[in-house]
């Protein structure tokens, strides 16, 4: 599986836990109001709890903790965390448990139907949780991938040609140049070249200067 199927996979899973917290908080918000006084004000108090629950696990999931914050930072999070969710659970079981004890009279249901409401939520929020972090690592993976692929590489140094080195041709000609006069054997020498060689080129090269001298 490639990660950008997995990250899209991911973000649908996202969608499906967010919306089974939003459906246990609109149950969870129902049997409050049902079980509130019906005025203005108690409706507004019944639904406080399951709204700040709510609040509270999306906070959670949506805001991440540095990895290198400090550990009692940390620690308050979670636990304030875990003493809203804890405190708001409870009134809002109570105020659903009476509304569906006097709704259906069946006291089975109104005992689990609550609990199983505010677990809707609490499993939502934590499969939230886990899968934020799990969607910003591939996130960061990707972003790093595509940030490395993008970098233009230095141009390598080219290295300068290499300088040929004259002929032992080349190397005659030159001396004879700059001294006409000189013999054979120094010219070889001077060249590094054999006495034969370097007296066949100096003989080609002096003939001609010979033959206009004579002429």
């Amino acid at each position: 599986m490639t990660l950008e199927k997995k990250l899209k996979d991911l973000l649908f899973l996202n969608k499906v836990s967010r919306g089974v917290m939003i459906f246990g908080f609109l149950a969870s918000a129902g049997g409050n109001v049902l079980h509130a006084r019906k005025t203005p004000i108690g409706v507004a108090i019944s639904l406080g709890a399951p709204v700040m629950l709510f609040l509270a696990f999306e906070l959670v999931s949506r805001i991440p903790i540095r990895k290198e914050a400090h550990w009692l930072f940390k620690l308050v999070r979670i636990l304030a965390t875990t003493a809203i969710a804890g405190i708001m659970a409870y009134i809002s079981y109570r105020a659903q448990r009476d509304a569906f004890l006097e709704q259906t009279g069946d006291h089975a249901t109104a005992i689990l139907l609550p609990g199983a409401i505010d677990a809707f939520m609490v499993v939502g929020s934590v499969s939230l949780i886990e899968l934020g972090i799990q969607i910003r690592n591939i996130e960061a993976y990707m972003m790093g991938s595509a940030i490395k692929t993008t970098v233009v590489k230095p141009k390598e140094d080219v290295p300068p040609p290499k300088k040929e080195e004259p002929s032992k041709k080349e190397r005659i000609a030159a001396i004879l140049a700059r001294s006409p006069d000189l013999d054979v054997k120094e010219i070889a020498k001077l060249a590094d070249s054999s006495y034969n060689y370097a007296h066949s080129i100096v003989s080609q090269l002096r003939s001609p200067v010979e033959e206009v001298a004579t002429a």
